[in-house]
């Protein structure tokens, strides 16, 4: 009945057809997508929530959309006919840009929303405890996707527009194209907000490794120092080791019982040559690692 040209029936059909504008002998098919404006924030993941409108404005002065769910722009074009129809010529051009500026406002609250996740992100990241960090990065990293996805969704209409305004013109009247522009003019401010955003999480991203590898570092400071203590007991110690395995204190001790009688002072010599031979090695083992700046 519309004279329908195979290939935008088989864009329609498809389910990865990219968003675009095309000329056709009665026609000019565009392909937009749009989400749903009961979610609050995007999904990168999930593709149920893009919708796709497909719009074939006709010469007659007529326009064709489909799509496979319902959407609220049609409601939301009625309402802003009314306060239009009796200054502007409303014809089927303009509701096509009416359609397209109220897709490209759905975007408006998922994009300050963002705005305010990435300030927040932003403000908390030098303020972490070791608890929330695992959450921090997960959120900057659900932040990133949210960013793209968005700016991939954005950048293809500026684009149809872009189009449209070029090679298109002819077809639509000057203040619908002005409409456009100004719709162009959006969504050139939203894309400079999310990048924007980007560049805010990349930064963010940056500080929370800056961060995490100060406290590495602090961490590995202060096992350096329980390691160095240890090491200096270790190091006093050795000493006494050393002798007592060479010798096996194989001497008389203080109080040991000789010849039924307490040890006396010339029998313990060998064991203070000893005890005064380790105590001089640690003491000159220290300051050899002071010197070499071991301890």
């Amino acid at each position: 009945m519309f004279h329908i040209h195979p290939l935008t029936i088989e864009d329609i059909l498809s389910e990865d057809s990219r968003e675009k504008t095309e000329r056709f002998e009665k026609y000019i098919y565009i392909c937009i997508k749009t989400i749903d404006t009961d979610q609050i924030k995007i999904h990168p993941n999930d593709q149920t929530k893009h919708n796709k409108i497909f719009i074939l404005l006709f010469q007659q002065n007529y326009l064709i959309t489909i799509h496979k769910k319902p959407i609220t722009q049609f409601k939301n074009v009625i309402r802003r006919l009314n306060p239009v129809k009796n200054v502007l010529q409303v014809t089927s051009d303009w509701f096509m840009y009416a359609i397209f500026d109220d897709i490209v406002n759905e975007y408006i609250p998922n994009i300050k929303g963002m705005e305010f996740e990435v300030e927040e992100i932003d403000d908390m990241i030098l303020y972490l405890k070791r608890t929330n960090q695992t959450e921090m990065l997960r959120r900057i990293g659900s932040a990133r996707n949210s960013v793209n996805q968005l700016i991939r969704l954005l950048k293809p209409k500026i684009e149809i527009i872009n189009i449209i305004v070029k090679r298109h013109a002819q077809k639509f009247q000057e203040h619908t194209l002005l409409y456009l522009r100004d719709t162009q003019d959006h969504l050139i401010s939203m894309i400079q907000n999310l990048e924007q955003n980007s560049e805010t999480l990349n930064r963010s991203h940056n500080n929370y490794l800056a961060q995490i590898s100060i406290e590495l570092a602090e961490m590995s400071n202060r096992m350096n120092l329980q390691v160095k203590i240890l090491t200096q007991v270790t190091a006093l110690a050795l000493p006494f080791a050393i002798i007592g395995g060479l010798w096996g204190m194989n001497v008389v001790v203080p109080f040991e019982i000789v010849n039924g009688s307490m040890a006396t002072w010339d029998q313990l010599i060998p064991f203070s040559i000893l005890v005064l031979l380790s105590i001089i090695l640690s003491i000159g083992f220290w300051f050899m690692g002071k010197f070499k700046n071991f301890f």
